[in-house]
């Protein structure tokens, strides 16, 4: 397992921390990040099979960026959902490893 993310002087970008197997998926340090810097970047929290599935749907459902589509959109999201009419953002918005890492 690799320490919590962590930025220092000599680094310019966050590497992540892996997530634990079973049911607690994050670690104690991992949680103390999230409290104390409002953020922790976890990898392997979420199965990448979902992942690739929802980026595969959101291809269809949101218009590229820079696109004459985007440029239309004034809402900033407020059409968002839930239930959604996309079965992985529902799987990823209920996914237990996701509810377990939050609770």
């Amino acid at each position: 397992m690799t320490t919590p993310a962590t930025e220092t002087p000599n680094e310019s970008f966050l590497e992540p921390s892996n997530a634990q197997s079973g049911s607690q998926p994050l670690t104690g340090l991992q949680i103390e990040q999230w409290h104390t810097k409002g953020f922790a970047l976890i990898d392997g929290l979420i199965p990448h099979d979902l992942l690739n599935n929802l980026l595969a749907e959101a291809k269809e459902l949101f218009p590229g960026i820079g696109s004459k589509e985007a440029a239309q959109i004034t809402d900033f999201g407020e059409g968002m959902v839930f239930p959604s009419s996309s079965v992985s953002l529902n799987d990823l918005t209920l996914h237990p490893r996701l509810l377990m890492a939050s609770a």
